[in-house]
């Protein structure tokens, strides 16, 4: 799938974040993932549920809390 970098720009716990620079249609990652470079959750990788408003909600929760910054990079989903 296609990788697009990213960088948090408003985090809601551990759950879901947002990057207010991604273009992307709603839907466009949806089941595909988020690996995340920096921050506490650093190395870790997430699966998508659902993006829509250049928000990303994860299935499953990441054990720290993101933070506005933290850089990553998501895949497309198929």
């Amino acid at each position: 799938g296609v990788t697009v970098s990213g960088s948090v720009s408003y985090a809601d716990g551990r759950l879901s974040f947002s990057d207010n620079a991604l273009s992307q249609a709603d839907g466009f990652f949806d089941y595909g993932s988020v690996h995340f470079l920096t921050g506490a959750n650093a190395g870790l990788m997430r699966e998508v549920k659902r993006y829509a408003e250049r928000r990303f909600n994860l299935i499953d929760p990441l054990p720290y809390t993101l933070n506005i910054g933290d850089n990553f990079e998501a895949i497309a989903g198929c």
